[in-house]
């Protein structure tokens, strides 16, 4: 989605993969079960937030926690910085 309107578009944009993958990671750590093996969808969303590393549960369980973490906080400080 591309959204051309003032000087701020590309950070509406920017705004908007956050949200999307902010989404995605949430899912991820809601329903990633450790225990059991990791489907092709899962794989998929998984690669599509930036951990290709697989062959670890317990890593990308870590990984998935502080990636979600980070974004939180990027938000926050975005959200902060635009009032």
């Amino acid at each position: 989605m591309e959204i051309h309107s003032g000087p701020h578009s590309h950070d509406a944009e920017i705004t908007l993969n956050s949200k999307k993958k902010l989404s995605l990671l949430l899912y991820l750590c809601q329903n990633l079960d450790p225990y059991q093996k990791i489907n092709a969808q899962m794989q998929k969303m998984l690669t599509e937030v930036g951990i290709h590393q697989l062959d670890d549960p317990f890593k990308i369980t870590n990984q998935l926690i502080a990636m979600t973490e980070e974004l939180l906080d990027k938000q926050h400080l975005d959200s902060k910085t635009l009032q």
